[in-house]
Order: structure tokens, then sequence, then C-alpha cells
């Protein structure tokens, strides 16, 4: 008969595979969804759903998985009695011996140090690959300033100080206040090498990102795209180290110490999390690139592995007999851990100042708006992940406040900010065919920038599912003392399956050139003056959309629309 813990786990297997395939959408839409903070939320449930998936699946499998391990035991020791094994062993007796001892369970070099050595070796070779691509400027280059430049959008004050706090209880601060509390609470319990273990490991961990961030010397991002002021290089991510190496190691004592499997799973789940929320706060506040987190990541699982693998060593073998791991480290543990928790949530928001720099760019002056002027601005958009969208469509001359004047003199709403809860409002409002006006546009990039600002009309059908909207971007250049600025423009028709992500999106008209037209109309532009900007093409959006133009682009000035 099944017991009702198997049922539950059984149901809970279930539950993760659907999730798990619903997130999965979202994970292969990078360049749809375009706002980092939705992919990292969605890339944090995938990673935790895994795991679940994997504990659950385990659980539910005890029984087979230990009949399967019985049925491979015994075909191991039929393979070995085999005559043409025993040949082999008697012909090539170092090699044979060398590789049965390397997957032996009874020596302190056999399985334990085979796999530690392999996950090691796994993990140094993700952060050699990270760090070539890093210092060869390859594949992550643009989406890291992408991201970055988005960022400063997308904050709200409450995600400010949720951030501050959490990048503050990764500090060096914190890590001091957990291992005094470490100390002090394992005297009494005699696991005196449980501080030292984790002090020498927060050392090791500071030194080698320390002595890489030298080697590698990568600057800063922009501090004007940031909200704090940081010393020193970006790659790796000190904090994100501390945090996977800190909290990996004492998510690890702490399953070796507890013997529930709910439990034990809990821990790894808070864990991940905790690095993760840690990753994300240091892009957040503007001080690290993302590739420099996942460098990090992977400097910290390699740590880890050198780490975690003489403990396990030790523990089966009993090389250094003080050092044992059992049940009297998780006392002290826990109450370490809620030191420096505490001790963030009081005052890390307090102990980490936020402040905003304004950008300083040098414009450059262009004549005229010629072919040879024309041919300097940047001329197509692009996803997060730098693919080609569509061309732009409209050059505005002007300040910012004239063309939020002229779009509201026209009836035209200006874009909310990307962020994730105006997302999250326009998802909701979306599925229920509701209006909300000044819904986020997902962000598109011109020359690695976000748009500066979006605007969008209703329809008459007076839906989210259907509106007009436009895109704009501020460049670098100048007419005269005029700033210079380029938009796209399409219409969303309505929402259906979109054909690269297969997510409900909406889906725009593919004659781009008739909603230029529209705009001109609503804005009360009779003869509108058009450029040669591109050649007349068909392309695809981020959704798979096609799309078809002429290539031209109006030419606008807000001071001559005054009415």
């Amino acid at each position: 008969m099944i017991s009702v813990q198997t049922l539950w786990y059984e149901a809970a297997l279930l539950a993760v595979v659907v999730f798990t395939a619903l997130n999965a959408y979202l994970l292969n839409t990078l360049d749809v969804v375009g706002i980092p903070l939705i992919f990292a939320a969605a890339l944090l449930v995938q990673l935790l759903l895994i795991i679940l998936f994997v504990f659950s699946l385990i659980m539910v499998l005890r029984t087979p998985l230990k009949i399967a391990w019985s049925i491979l035991v015994s075909a191991w020791e039929g393979v070995r009695a085999n005559t043409y094994v025993v040949r082999l062993r008697r012909r090539y007796p170092r090699l044979v011996g060398w590789a049965g001892r390397r997957l032996s369970m009874k020596r302190p070099t056999g399985l334990v140090l085979t796999i530690g050595a392999a996950a090691a070796a796994a993990a140094l070779w993700l952060f050699i690959s990270l760090t070539r691509a890093v210092v060869l400027k390859t594949s992550f280059a643009g989406i890291d300033q992408r991201i970055l430049n988005l960022v400063p959008d997308i904050r709200t004050d409450g995600q400010n100080a949720f951030f501050s706090v959490v990048t503050f209880a990764a500090s060096s601060t914190s890590v001091v206040v957990f291992l005094i509390v470490l100390s002090l609470a394992s005297r009494r319990r005699r696991q005196w090498w449980v501080p030292v273990l984790l002090a020498a490991a927060f050392g090791l961990e500071s030194a080698t990102s320390t002595v890489i961030k030298q080697i590698v010397a990568r600057p800063r991002p922009d501090r004007s795209l940031g909200l704090l002021t940081e010393n020193g290089f970006s790659f790796p991510s000190g904090h994100t180290l501390t945090a996977t190496v800190i909290a990996g190691l004492t998510a690890y004592l702490l399953c070796r110490a507890i013997k529930s499997s709910i439990a034990r799973l809990l821990i790894v789940l808070a864990a991940l999390t905790a690095v993760l929320l840690v990753g994300i706060s240091r892009i957040y506040l503007g001080v690290h690139y993302p590739s420099d987190i996942l460098g990090s990541l992977a400097l910290g699982l390699f740590l880890l592995a050198g780490i975690i693998t003489p403990l396990e060593i030790n523990d089966r073998f009993h090389l250094v007999q003080p050092v044992k791991l059992s049940a009297a480290v998780k006392q002290p543990l826990l109450i370490a851990v809620a030191a420096p928790l505490l001790f963030a949530g009081m005052f890390g928001a307090q102990l980490t100042p936020l402040t905003v720099l304004e950008r300083q760019e040098t414009a450059q002056a262009l004549p005229a708006l010629d072919a040879a002027a024309i041919r300097q601005l940047p001329t197509y958009s692009e996803t997060l992940t730098g693919a080609r969208m569509e061309p732009i469509n409209f050059i505005y001359l002007g300040s910012q406040q004239q063309i939020e004047d002229l779009f509201k003199r026209a009836g035209w709403y200006k874009a909310d900010p990307s962020t994730l809860g105006n997302t999250l409002r326009s998802i909701l409002v979306a599925v229920r065919n509701e209006q909300y006006l000044t819904a986020p546009v997902t962000p598109s990039y011109l020359d690695a920038r976000p748009e500066t600002v979006a605007f969008e009309k209703p329809t008459d059908a007076n839906t989210l599912v259907q509106r007009h909207h436009t895109r704009i971007w501020r460049t670098n250049f100048t007419i005269g003392v005029q700033p210079v600025w380029v938009a796209t423009a399409s219409f969303d028709r309505g929402i259906g399956i979109g054909t690269t992500s297969g997510l409900p999106t909406h889906h725009i008209d593919p004659n781009i050139d008739a909603e230029r037209a529209y705009i001109l109309q609503s804005l009360k532009v009779a003869q509108p003056h058009l450029v040669h900007v591109v050649d007349a093409q068909q392309g695809h959006n981020a959704t798979g959309d096609g799309f078809f133009t002429d290539g031209q682009a109006a030419v606008l000035n807000p001071e001559n629309l005054n009415p």
C-alpha cells in the first residue's frame, strides 16, 4: 500500500513538473521579456523548481532506487569476475588498479575524492570560460551594458531599501558578525573547528577574489548607472563570492547535522535564494556587471568543492579526529546565521548610503540633418541580447519636455517605467481585457540603451490588448542647441502566442510605415519631411512578428508644431 508521505511526494513531483514547464517558457524568452528583474525572478524560480524536482523524484523512487542500486552492485561483481575483464586486469594491472582505486569507497583517495575533483574541475572550467569571455569582451559585453543601462529606469524606493539590506548581509561586516556569534555559540558544544573552518573559507575566498580582480583588472560600471560607490576592480563580485562560499558551506554543515529530508531541502533552497539575491543586488545597485556575478558563482562552486571534499573524506576515514560532522553544529550555526540577518535588517539600509549621480555626456554637434549626419545616427532597435529589430522611423529635434508636451496635446499617454510591479500589473490587466493607459512597454535598446521615453494611445476598443505606441531615444548628437532623438513605432493589433517564445504577447501590425502615418496624422503633421535612413526591407521583432518598411523616417521639430 502506498503511504500518505509517498502520495504527497508524488503530488509535489507532478506540480513541480507542471510549474517547471510553464516557467521554462519565460526563461526561453529573454529577448521578449527584456526586463532583468523578471528574468532574474524566473531564473531563481527555475533553479528552486529543479532542486525540488530532484528531491521529490528521489523520495518517490526510494524503493526502486534501492533495487536498482542492488542490481548495479551485483552487475559490477559479475563484470569483475568476467573472463575478459580478468584478462584485462592481468594485462594492465597498474591502469586497472589505478581506476579501481579511484572508484573505491574504502580509500580516502577513492570515489569521494574522484567526485569532488570532477566537480571542482567542471566549476573551474566554467570560471575560466567566463573569465576569457570577459577579458576578450565577447558574448557578455553587450548584454552586460544593456542590463546596466536599463536598471536605473526600473528602480523603486522599496527595491532600493530591500537590495541595500541584501547586499549589506553579504558584506565583510556581516560576515565578521556571523563569525563572532558562531565562535561564542560553539564554545559550549566544543565545536571550535566550525568557526575556524568558516573563517578560513572567508579568508580564502577574499584572497582569491582580490588576486583575480587584480589580474583581470576589469573597471567598475559607470558610476552614474549605480547607487553605490565601490573602489577596486569589478570581476569577480566579492559579495557574491562571499555569499556563495559562506552560505554554501553553512548549508552543507547544517544538512549533515539535520536528518530530516524536508529540512535539508529547505536549507538548500534558502541558501540558493540568498546567494542569487545577493548577486541580483549587486547588479541592481549598479556596482557589478551580470557576468561578474556568473563568474563569482562558478568560482564559489570551485572553492566549495575544494573545501567540502576533504570534509567528506575526513568524515568517512577520520583522518583528523577533532574535526567531526555531527548534530552538535546545528544550534551554533542557526544562531550565527540569524545574527547577521537581524543585524542587516536593522542597520543595513542605514549603513549602505545610496546616492544618484547624473550622467555626464559630451554631445556631438551635427552641422545639419543631411545624409552624412543620418549615417552617424543609430538606426536599428535591438533586443536585450543584441538581435536587430525595427529601424527608426522618426527623428525629433528639441527637448524632452517639448516632445512630451507634443504627444500629450495629441492625446497620447507617457508609458510607466518597466518596473516589476508595473509589468505584473499590465499582465493582469491584459488577461482581464481591461485598460491600463500608461502601461509599460517591453524595453527595447538602441546603441545598447533602453528607450528614454515611450508613448501609447488606445484604440476605440479601449483595452490594453490593442494600442498604438512609440519608443523614443535621446542620442548624443545635437543640431545647433537642439538634442537629436530617434524613435520606432508600431501598432499592437492584439495578443497571441509569440512565434519565437511560445508565450502570450502583443502582435504588431507588419506595416510599421502605417503606424508612422498614424502618428503624423495624430500630431497634425500634414506634410512631413521624410528622410532616407535604411533600405526598404523586411524583418522580425523580438517575438518573431514580421514587419516591412520603406526605410524612411519623419523629421519633426516640436517648436514648429506648437499651436
